[in-house]
Protein backbone atom coordinates (compact mmCIF):
# COMPACT_ATOMS: atom_id res chain seq x y z
CA UNK A 1 0.00 0.00 0.00
CA UNK A 2 1.54 3.50 -1.25
CA UNK A 3 1.64 5.76 1.84
CA UNK A 4 0.17 9.32 0.97
CA UNK A 5 3.19 12.14 1.38
CA UNK A 6 2.96 15.68 1.32
CA UNK A 7 5.48 17.35 -0.01
CA UNK A 8 6.36 20.85 0.67
CA UNK A 9 8.73 23.02 -1.23
CA UNK A 10 12.11 23.96 0.62
CA UNK A 11 13.35 27.73 0.26
CA UNK A 12 17.38 28.44 0.58
CA UNK A 13 17.23 30.76 3.66
CA UNK A 14 19.85 33.65 3.44
CA UNK A 15 21.75 34.61 6.48
CA UNK A 16 20.58 38.16 6.55
CA UNK A 17 23.58 40.48 5.44
CA UNK A 18 25.78 42.39 7.96
CA UNK A 19 26.62 45.65 7.02
CA UNK A 20 30.37 45.62 6.85
CA UNK A 21 32.19 48.40 9.01
CA UNK A 22 35.89 48.86 8.45
CA UNK A 23 37.98 49.20 11.62
CA UNK A 24 41.13 51.34 10.60
CA UNK A 25 44.54 51.29 12.63
CA UNK A 26 45.82 54.80 12.86
CA UNK A 27 48.54 55.33 14.49
CA UNK A 28 48.37 53.80 17.95
CA UNK A 29 44.55 53.58 17.82
CA UNK A 30 41.31 51.73 16.40
CA UNK A 31 38.85 54.10 14.42
CA UNK A 32 35.36 53.69 12.65
CA UNK A 33 33.17 56.05 10.97
CA UNK A 34 29.27 55.26 10.64
CA UNK A 35 26.40 57.18 10.89
CA UNK A 36 23.67 55.54 13.18
CA UNK A 37 20.17 55.80 12.14
CA UNK A 38 19.60 54.20 15.39
CA UNK A 39 20.24 56.82 18.26
CA UNK A 40 20.21 53.75 21.04
CA UNK A 41 23.49 52.28 19.30
CA UNK A 42 25.16 55.79 19.00
CA UNK A 43 24.22 56.76 22.42
CA UNK A 44 25.94 53.70 23.48
CA UNK A 45 29.01 54.37 21.56
CA UNK A 46 29.06 57.80 22.86
CA UNK A 47 32.34 57.82 25.30
CA UNK A 48 34.33 56.84 21.69
CA UNK A 49 32.67 59.36 19.88
CA UNK A 50 35.63 62.19 18.44
CA UNK A 51 33.64 64.94 17.67
CA UNK A 52 36.09 67.01 15.96
CA UNK A 53 37.11 64.16 13.42
CA UNK A 54 33.60 62.44 13.43
CA UNK A 55 34.95 59.48 14.28
CA UNK A 56 34.50 56.69 17.32
CA UNK A 57 38.19 55.82 18.36
CA UNK A 58 39.67 53.09 20.59
CA UNK A 59 42.00 53.48 22.45
CA UNK A 60 43.16 50.12 23.21
CA UNK A 61 42.71 46.65 21.14
CA UNK A 62 40.47 45.08 24.14
CA UNK A 63 38.20 48.24 23.65
CA UNK A 64 38.47 47.79 20.10
CA UNK A 65 37.11 44.01 20.25
CA UNK A 66 34.28 45.08 22.86
CA UNK A 67 33.07 47.15 20.41
CA UNK A 68 33.00 44.85 17.42
CA UNK A 69 31.41 42.33 19.74
CA UNK A 70 28.63 45.24 20.13
CA UNK A 71 28.02 46.00 16.69
CA UNK A 72 28.09 42.22 15.61
CA UNK A 73 24.99 41.72 17.37
CA UNK A 74 23.64 44.72 16.32
CA UNK A 75 23.94 43.70 12.67
CA UNK A 76 27.26 44.67 11.82
CA UNK A 77 30.31 42.97 10.10
CA UNK A 78 33.23 44.27 11.55
CA UNK A 79 36.47 44.42 9.21
CA UNK A 80 40.03 45.34 10.64
CA UNK A 81 42.00 47.18 8.25
CA UNK A 82 45.80 47.95 9.62
CA UNK A 83 47.41 48.43 5.94
CA UNK A 84 45.63 51.56 4.64
CA UNK A 85 47.51 51.89 1.56
CA UNK A 86 44.82 50.99 -0.36
CA UNK A 87 42.18 53.18 0.58
CA UNK A 88 44.54 56.37 0.90
CA UNK A 89 44.64 59.59 -1.75
CA UNK A 90 45.18 62.68 -2.63
CA UNK A 91 44.28 65.98 -4.20
CA UNK A 92 46.23 69.40 -4.47
CA UNK A 93 45.51 71.47 -1.75
CA UNK A 94 44.57 73.96 -3.95
CA UNK A 95 41.65 72.00 -5.22
CA UNK A 96 38.21 71.86 -3.57
CA UNK A 97 38.03 68.96 -1.18
CA UNK A 98 34.93 69.05 0.68
CA UNK A 99 33.36 65.82 -0.47
CA UNK A 100 36.34 63.64 0.03
CA UNK A 101 36.75 65.08 3.79
CA UNK A 102 32.95 64.06 4.22
CA UNK A 103 33.96 60.62 3.17
CA UNK A 104 37.76 60.07 4.55
CA UNK A 105 38.38 58.37 8.37
CA UNK A 106 41.64 60.43 8.47
CA UNK A 107 43.30 63.58 6.85
CA UNK A 108 46.62 65.31 6.89
CA UNK A 109 48.77 67.56 4.83
CA UNK A 110 52.10 67.27 3.15
CA UNK A 111 53.92 69.54 0.77
CA UNK A 112 51.04 70.71 -1.73
CA UNK A 113 48.86 67.61 -0.95
CA UNK A 114 45.87 66.74 0.98
CA UNK A 115 46.55 62.75 1.95
CA UNK A 116 43.05 61.19 3.20
CA UNK A 117 42.65 57.51 3.75
CA UNK A 118 39.14 56.49 2.95
CA UNK A 119 35.82 55.19 5.03
CA UNK A 120 35.41 52.50 2.16
CA UNK A 121 36.21 51.39 -1.40
CA UNK A 122 33.03 52.90 -2.95
CA UNK A 123 34.87 56.43 -1.34
CA UNK A 124 37.96 56.11 -2.87
CA UNK A 125 36.38 55.54 -6.34
CA UNK A 126 34.60 58.84 -5.54
CA UNK A 127 37.47 60.89 -4.27
CA UNK A 128 39.07 59.96 -7.85
CA UNK A 129 35.79 60.94 -9.27
CA UNK A 130 36.55 64.40 -7.50
CA UNK A 131 39.60 64.97 -9.19
CA UNK A 132 42.30 62.44 -6.11
CA UNK A 133 44.16 59.93 -7.22
CA UNK A 134 45.62 56.91 -5.62
CA UNK A 135 48.76 57.84 -3.58
CA UNK A 136 50.90 54.53 -4.40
Amino acid sequence: MKENVMCFPTFDIEPEKKKKLNFFKIGKIWCFKYFFDDKEIFNDLLEYYNRVKYRFELGSVGARNKIMKYLEKKGFGPVLIEDTSAYTVKIDRFKKYGTILRNSIDYDEKGTDRIFVMNDFVSVEDAIANGAERVV
